[in-house]
């Protein structure tokens, strides 16, 4: 990618366009590591090591024959991790009105964006030239999804399950880390049965807020098999994983155990 003019992430034009509106909260409740632009494209420029970005397109309506679909603004956030590279998240939301249904998010992709040689666009003379690489994520089938999966990471509000549990494939591990109401839940009792180990933060806590345990059906949970990862990780306790086993992380939001496993990972790397 190619490019000589220069554009500041940090400064606004003097006249918004009419799609820019939607901006303006942003802009407004943004910290000063925050920035706002419309985007054209790709260009050459990368976000500062520790800034964040976020470009919007505009919002709107598409029709075709009968159903009408919300199309919510294409979003693109940018995370400088380095001097000279940013990665890149990206999608859009399409909710059908005509005839309901779910929402469903397109276009979206992981990136890496890396600047080759600095130029304009980092304060410097010449062209900026930059390289940008990464992964389009395909929509799916929940059920070939699933089947082909062999790590389940769910992270919704789902208040039923989001999948058969026969589906999984022996040796899966399954991530549950979005649903923490006794409403709700994304596992149903099937995948809760076959599970060899369901790994907690805090074993009150989940059996409390986790709507897997609160809303499963008498006998489903085997108390012997449902361990905290403290336990695991530095109690001792025994565990050795065979290929074929299903193991389940069903995770209810525990801030002691991020600092603790944080310090943990911090230790063993000493």
């Amino acid at each position: 990618m190619f490019a000589s003019r220069k554009i500041s992430t940090r400064k606004f034009p003097k006249r918004l366009p009419s799609e820019s509106v939607i901006a303006l909260c942003l802009i407004a409740w943004s910290g000063p590591a925050w920035a706002y632009r419309p985007f054209d494209g790709t260009d050459a420029a990368v976000a500062e090591p520790g800034e964040m970005e976020i470009e919007l397109q505009p919002a709107g309506a598409q029709r075709a024959s009968s159903q009408t679909t919300l199309i919510a603004p294409a979003t693109v956030i940018n995370y400088g991790f380095a001097k000279n590279w940013e990665a890149i998240l990206q999608g859009q939301i399409e909710t059908p009105l005509t005839a309901g249904g779910p929402s469903s998010l397109t276009q979206a992709g992981a990136f890496l964006k890396h600047v080759i040689v600095p130029g304009s666009f980092q304060d410097k003379p010449g062209p900026s030239v930059a390289t940008e690489f990464g992964v389009h994520a395909r929509p799916a089938d929940s059920a070939e999804a699933v089947r082909a999966a062999d790590v389940i990471c769910t992270c919704t509000r789902a208040t039923e399950p989001l999948f058969d549990g026969s589906w999984v494939k022996p040796g899966v591990l399954v991530a549950a880390i979005g649903a923490s109401k006794p409403q709700a839940r994304e596992l149903d009792d099937t995948l809760l049965r076959r599970a060899d180990l369901i790994v907690v933060e805090w074993q009150t806590a989940a059996l409390a807020e986790a709507g897997e345990f609160v809303r499963a059906a008498p006998g489903i949970l085997d108390p012997t098999r449902v361990v905290e990862l403290g336990k695991l990780l530095v109690h001792g306790t025994p565990y050795t994983r065979r290929p074929s086993d299903i193991v389940i992380y069903k995770s209810v939001g525990v801030g002691l155990e991020d600092v603790a496993l944080a310090n943990l990972v911090w230790q063993r790397a000493q």
